[in-house]
């Protein structure tokens, strides 16, 4: 309502409950589709992962706020909103994160309204379109088909639980082709975020379940796979089927914390946020028209 020709939203399905998927499309023509790198954030697909809901909210918030104003931030946010298409969902999962009722998420759970982990829920290379062992939820159905008209060329998926970057992939041993490249990403935003937080924060060093000696944990990074394995993920069904690059990025330890906490959460994270939409546009961009 505020910024209606720098925002558009968009309802891409219904949950199980019924509520809406919403999803922020942010761009400075944003009723046209230009040749810029289109660029995914999305959240709490563990409906009691709250910390990044509220992240991007604020993120969206404040990048139309300093659209053309004069200071550091309000330049990377004009320049981001003219030359990306930014695509924010802050919640994929309401129906967790609101299972105790509209008003409050103190009540919030991990799953949907099924009970269903909606992130072991999507296709998997190994594992067959149903790893989990059920049906493909309203949730995931609404990702998979918003995304077959899509072509992120970089996406983040925020979770909590723990602090750290989470790297493909989680399926297999094997490594991503562009493994160091995730590394090289992960390293300047994870030493970005420790220089603007508490001591001891984006500094967790995971348990290795499946240990690869090519890529070694170290504070604030992991392969997943190496973490522990997981199939169904949206991560990699992202990054294998639909070509992209997603990071899972681990906010928080405390899946749900105070609302005091929330602050220091986006004083560390808020330039990292500005970072990573803006590594979208190294590279070639364009619009692929023929066949």
């Amino acid at each position: 309502a505020d910024f209606p020709d720098k925002v558009k939203l968009y309802d891409i399905g219904d949950t199980v409950n019924g509520r809406d998927l919403l999803f922020w499309k942010i761009s400075d023509n944003v009723d046209i589709e230009e040749a810029e790198p289109e660029v995914m954030l999305e959240s709490t697909i563990h409906g009691d992962e709250t910390v990044g809901m509220i992240l991007l909210m604020r993120f969206a918030r404040e990048l139309l706020e300093l659209y053309g104003t004069d200071n550091e931030f309000g330049e990377r946010a004009t320049n981001i909103i003219d030359n990306t298409e930014l695509w924010i969902m802050p919640d994929m999962n309401p129906d967790g994160t609101y299972y105790g009722g509209n008003s409050t998420v103190n009540n919030a759970r991990r799953g949907n309204a099924n009970g269903v982990d909606i992130n072991r829920n999507f296709p998997d290379p190994v594992a067959g379109n149903h790893p989990d062992g059920n049906n493909w939820q309203l949730e995931t159905i609404a990702m998979m088909d918003f995304c077959e008209n899509m072509h992120f060329v970089l996406s983040a998926n925020y979770h909590g639980g723990v602090e750290l970057f989470n790297l493909p992939w989680d399926h297999q041993a094997g490594l991503h082709p562009d493994t160091e490249w995730y590394k090289e990403v992960s390293r300047v935003l994870v030493a970005n975020i420790q220089t603007n937080s508490p001591a001891g924060y984006m500094d967790d060093v995971a348990y290795q379940y499946n240990p690869n000696p090519d890529f070694p944990p170290e504070p604030g990074i992991t392969n997943g796979y190496g973490w522990y394995d997981v199939y169904g993920g949206r991560q990699d069904w992202m990054t294998y089927f639909k070509k992209g690059r997603e990071f899972t990025v681990e906010l928080s330890d405390i899946h749900n914390p105070a609302s005091s906490q929330l602050p220091t959460f986006w004083n560390s994270n808020r330039e990292a946020l500005y970072m990573f939409v803006e590594e979208s546009m190294k590279g070639l961009k364009g619009i692929v028209k023929n066949t």
